[in-house]
């Protein structure tokens, strides 16, 4: 991983929770953080909310998340990775890239009440 990476990864997740309001994106996802200011928020969204994803501050060397929620675009939590030995979920990036090729889609269990 290049130097420039894990900086840009760094500045995003510095930068993101003060820069970054809540809901996140087009569809008003709040992902893992609803009810919670983004300086309480220990995700950092995509420009979309789509993906949600959580470091420790080794991880920021690498790049790499510990965990990525991807939630759909009515805000239903569709997939969850945790990063391990293995991964929980390897096809979360193909479910994100489904999502945003998409229309707002229940993909995720419903959110609301029947």
């Amino acid at each position: 991983m290049s130097t420039a990476l894990a900086a840009g990864a760094l500045a995003t997740l510095a930068l993101a929770p003060s820069a970054q309001a809540y809901p996140v994106g087009p569809g008003g996802i709040e992902g893992p953080c609803r009810g919670l200011t983004p300086a309480e928020c220990r995700f950092v969204p995509s420009a979309d909310g789509i993906e949600w994803k959580s470091y420790s501050e080794a991880s920021l060397s690498t790049g790499q998340a510990l965990q990525t929620n991807v939630y759909d675009k009515t805000g239903a939590l569709a997939c969850v990775n945790h990063i391990g030995a293995p991964p929980t979920f390897k096809m979360c990036p193909q479910i994100a890239a489904l999502i945003r090729a998409l229309p707002p889609l229940p993909i995720g269990p419903s959110t609301g009440s029947s």
